[in-house]
């Protein structure tokens, strides 16, 4: 069983790992937490809200998870995903 509900419904091979903004260099530390609600219709990502985490960080995870590969059999599903940034 994987470890949280979006590897459930969305597997981690075929979910799409954000890009490091530019701008992140300019946010204080050098990890962050961006916590999104994702919601699922039939398989497709048909939203997704950031729950918390740096502006900055938001456009790069919406483009990432709006391309995410699905597997529910109809109907709704939300899940929620903490996506880790960290610079190296």
């Amino acid at each position: 069983m994987p470890r949280n509900a979006i590897d459930a419904v969305c597997p981690p091979e075929l979910q799409v790992k954000p890009e490091m903004p530019l701008k992140a260099k300019d946010e204080p530390g050098d990890e962050w937490l961006v916590s999104a609600k994702i919601t699922i219709l039939n398989g497709a990502v048909k939203d997704v809200t950031i729950l918390s985490g740096p502006k900055v960080f938001h456009d790069s995870v919406r483009r990432a998870i709006r391309q995410y590969r699905c597997k529910s059999e109809g109907g709704e599903v939300v899940v929620t995903q903490v996506l880790r940034f960290k610079l190296q």
